[in-house]
């Protein structure tokens, strides 16, 4: 699968998707720290809406890259 480049553009979309996931998780618990002794402001709230909308849209993305490799894989093996 290697040289087929479906599978290549997963598997780098994959590790974006991770890394992007990860930069987010350390960005809420950034912000978890940097409240953990004092109430938001609420434009402090508002970045941690934006933070959480912005890894809804990841897993949303990561399922549909999930679901569309899944039916190639399975579309090839029928070929």
């Amino acid at each position: 699968m290697e040289s087929d480049p479906i599978f290549r553009q997963y598997r780098d979309k994959r590790i974006r998707l991770y890394e992007r996931l990860d930069a987010v998780r350390s960005q809420v618990d950034e912000w978890i720290a940097d409240h953990s002794k004092v109430w938001p402001e609420l434009t402090d709230l508002a970045r941690l809406e934006a933070l959480h909308s912005e890894r809804e849209r990841l897993f949303a993305d990561f399922q549909e890259s999930e679901n569309q490799f899944i039916d190639y894989v399975l579309k090839r093996r029928h070929d």
